[in-house]
């Protein structure tokens, strides 16, 4: 089994990705700090896709995946596919749910959806997953969303990209729900927290409450091949924060 890689969703950094080069800039620190993959999303600059690509390529940071919105692929589903060729990575991944999912709890309508642009993507070489938040934890006829969304849709066309830190939040056993998907999760997000005041606060990876050795245990044993770092709260210190990630996960025999 290969080793997983740590990688960075760029969402972290979004605040300094509004210029191009804002986007040079911050490519470079990222690369500085020890990251060799990224997952883009949050690019406020105004670049081609072509440009990405080659400010990340100069920094010697590979594109290993994106972020993207279903509705994209609805409005244009071969410009879409030729944006993540053009980054040459063959892993993308929803980042929230249609309105319809917010508002009246169709997870079963949403995974049948994903299953179809899943396997229509498959034909393309490519992967995709969704991204979960907290609110797929609310229960709909007795049933999480998360749940009806991954049984309903077909392993092979919907993979799990679980954001550990909201699986907790949700209530969720974070170390069942990897054991529970093993298999079906090439990539994995990586973000801790803590309380302050009383209030949930998102800390740096390892600088929170979550159970970290066997959270990573679990996640590589299950067959994820990124450990991707998102923090979506940095508190103003946003380099400060993705340098004590990577250390940490470092620290933890990665890198």
């Amino acid at each position: 089994m290969t080793k997983p890689i740590i990688g960075l969703q760029i969402y972290s950094i979004r605040d300094h990705l509004k210029t191009k080069e804002d986007f040079i800039t911050s490519m470079k620190k990222v690369a500085e700090i020890g990251y060799t993959t990224i997952e883009i999303a949050g690019v406020g600059a105004d670049l081609s896709d072509e440009e990405i690509k080659q400010i990340c390529d100069k920094a010697g940071l590979k594109i290993i995946s994106a972020h993207l919105m279903k509705d994209l692929f609805d409005a244009d589903f071969e410009g879409t596919v030729q944006k993540l060729k053009t980054w040459g990575t063959g892993l993308v991944t929803m980042p929230v749910p249609p309105a319809y999912v917010r508002e009246n709890g169709e997870y079963e309508k949403f995974a049948q959806e994903s299953n179809q642009l899943g396997a229509k993507l498959a034909s393309e070489g490519i992967t995709l997953s969704y991204h979960n938040h907290s609110f797929e934890f609310q229960k709909f006829d007795g049933k999480l969303g998360i749940e009806t969304l991954y049984e309903i849709a077909d392993p092979d066309n919907l993979k799990a990209q679980l954001d550990v830190c909201w699986v907790q939040r949700g209530g969720g056993s974070v170390v069942a729900y990897i054991e529970k998907y093993t298999g079906r999760m090439p990539t994995i997000h990586f973000k801790d927290h803590s309380i302050v005041d009383n209030d949930f606060y998102m800390t740096p990876v390892g600088e929170g409450n979550l159970d970290w050795p066997n959270i990573i245990k679990a996640a590589e044993a299950a067959g994820a091949q990124y450990f991707i770092v998102e923090q979506d709260d940095t508190h103003g210190d946003a380099f400060g924060a993705i340098a004590s990630s990577y250390n940490f996960l470092k620290s933890m025999g990665y890198e």
